[in-house]
């Protein structure tokens, strides 16, 4: 029943998408994930879990950005600067806002899943723009 539950949980909070070339979250947030226990203190394991994937996937935002912005010519560089400075608030703000929604798990553990959920599709978006 655990697995379940946690599959239920993660359908929830992380929807499936159908790229197949999609960046996704890392096997150590799903080993962590996989490792809460549901009977004691879910909501903080799963800010936790949440919390590390976030850093990890930043990085790998801030990887993809670079390779990005090293294959524009400059006046698209530039745009592309003030975009993701504006998509950067734009995800903190709305970020914010779930983390105060009364749904459930709620709080903080919302606000952290947001974030992952808005910059996996950010890496995506940026990804799709890198020529091959």
């Amino acid at each position: 029943m655990r697995k379940g539950l946690l599959a239920v949980c993660l359908f929830v909070l992380f929807p499936a998408t159908s790229q197949a070339d999609e960046i996704k979250e890392t096997a150590e947030f799903r080993a962590c994930m996989e490792a809460v226990d549901l009977g004691a203190f879910k909501n903080t394991q799963w800010e936790a879990c949440y919390a590390e994937e976030v850093v990890r996937q930043d990085t790998a935002l801030n990887d993809t950005y670079r390779r990005l912005a090293n294959s524009l010519d400059p006046d698209a560089g530039a745009s592309l600067v003030v975009a993701e400075r504006s998509w950067l608030a734009y995800r903190e703000r709305w970020c914010r806002f779930e983390g105060k929604t009364p749904m459930a798990p709620g709080g903080e553990v919302n606000l952290k899943a947001c974030l992952l959920e808005l910059t996996l599709k950010q890496i995506n978006k940026l990804e799709s723009l890198i020529a091959p």
